[in-house]
């Protein structure tokens, strides 16, 4: 039992339900929960939780297709972290930064999304906050090689392997063992990707839908099969996992599935 009136302990405890549901795939509970946190972070003076609730609220708009009203949510936390920082960014914006970044690749802009990651990754290591630098680094891999700017990719892929794996959860390293596995398919190296395949199938099988935190590396598998021509035994799955995402109103992963 928390007393009602201890808004920052309520706020982390809200907060953690919220997150909670979100690594579930719940998404419309994990929202109710984000909203929450916000207003006993902003009420109570816990900073640090509202930037984190109003930056998972961003990932929610963006992971249900709402790009431009995650951009501006993430805007919004980035503007409010500067009002109650002053000059110095705060740490807790860098979620904010990544998911523009993203929403800034999905409409192409590649540079916006570079410089954005590229803040990120500066917030995250003084900080000391692993899961975000991680995601960072992988994302201005994967943008620099667009660009082919080889050299920052290399640079980028060399500091996300110096981060120690026993130092994040273990949901955000099976998604960044994906992201190399698709940065290496798009640099047509299928050994590389191949590896990792041999080491996701024992627990991905294509022809079961996946969960919500295995969604991007039964994706990447998929890929994989279609560069290698192996195509028939993947349409009534991903026609089975399309309805299952268009049930949960997650319109970005629906649009990637219509794509295959």
């Amino acid at each position: 039992y928390l007393p009602a009136d201890d808004l920052i302990a309520r706020s982390a405890v809200v907060g953690n339900l919220g997150l909670a549901y979100f690594v579930t795939g719940e998404l419309s509970i994990a929202r109710s929960y984000f909203e929450e946190t916000n207003s006993l972070g902003q009420a109570g003076g816990n900073h640090y939780y509202a930037l984190f609730a109003m930056s998972y609220l961003g990932d929610i708009l963006r992971l249900q297709g709402h790009l431009y009203q995650a951009a501006e949510k993430y805007r919004e936390t980035l503007i409010l972290g500067s009002q109650w920082s002053g000059d110095e960014l705060l740490p807790a914006t860098g979620t904010a930064y990544v998911g523009l970044s993203q929403v800034l690749y999905e409409w192409n802009d590649i540079y916006g999304a570079i410089h954005h990651a590229t803040i990120e990754t500066k917030l995250a290591e003084r900080g000391g906050v692993t899961r975000p630098l991680l995601i960072g680094y992988l994302l201005l891999a994967l943008q620099n090689q667009i660009c082919g700017n080889i050299k920052e990719m290399t640079e980028a892929l060399q500091r996300a392997e110096e981060i120690r794996p026993e130092s994040i959860n273990p949901y955000t390293l099976l998604h960044a063992a994906a992201w190399k596995a698709r940065l290496s398919l798009t640099q047509g190296d299928l050994n590389a990707t191949n590896r990792w395949a041999s080491s996701q199938e024992p627990k991905l099988n294509l022809q079961d839908t996946p969960d919500f935190w295995s969604e991007l590396p039964y994706l990447t598998l998929v890929q994989l099969r279609i560069a290698q021509g192996e195509v028939d035994e993947i349409h009534a799955p991903l026609e089975q996992l399309g309805r299952k995402v268009e049930a949960e109103k997650r319109t970005g992963s629906l649009i990637e599935i219509w794509l295959y």
